[in-house]
């Protein structure tokens, strides 16, 4: 398959400016997948060491990234349903915060849907990078939930790739 397929896309314009729609299977379980998006030390293995947490664990501070390029994320809980909904405040690189929403859904017995929503991405150069860094992330989420195998060289190749796909998302050819 087509990396570029991997995943359903969807922009929608919005008066904050875009939201943003990711959707993935993965071959695992609900549980698994769950856990694998909201236990810390895993957490760690497909998004970013948590650096800091607040005291009632509902804000983290995630570093994405490595070297020179390690950005901070910060990510507050507004719910958290377990184990099918999940959403936080995000806040990237000095951007305002934006609502990032999780959405797991069962297909059968060995497969289990993702939608990750964006909302509120401030502009089209935005969709482009968030959606080739949101795809990178959620390939890598994959592995550690144990139902991909990935690895860096081919995750890189998956988010330039990406990159071109929501550009034409945007164009309306996606």
């Amino acid at each position: 398959m087509n990396v570029v397929e991997l995943f359903e896309r969807s922009v929608t314009r919005s008066g904050a400016g875009f939201d943003q729609t990711f959707r993935h299977r993965y071959r695992t379980s609900t549980e698994g997948l769950w856990a694998a998006l909201t236990t810390e030390d895993r957490i760690a293995r497909w998004l970013g060491p948590v650096a800091e947490r607040s005291a009632d664990g509902r804000t983290l501070v995630i570093n994405i990234g490595s070297g020179d390029a390690l950005a901070p994320a910060r990510v507050a809980v507004r719910r958290c349903t377990p184990p099918t909904d999940l959403a936080v405040d995000w806040e990237w690189q000095g951007r305002p915060a934006s609502l990032v929403t999780a959405a797991l859904r069962p297909v059968d017995q060995d497969h289990v849907e993702l939608t990750l929503r964006h909302h509120a991405v401030a502009s089209e150069p935005l969709v482009v990078g968030y959606g080739g860094g949101w795809e990178w992330c959620l390939l890598a989420l994959g592995s550690e939930a144990g139902a991909e195998r990935w690895t860096a060289d081919r995750l890189d190749d998956h988010e330039r790739a990406a990159h071109e796909a929501w550009r034409r998302v945007l164009e309306g050819d996606g």
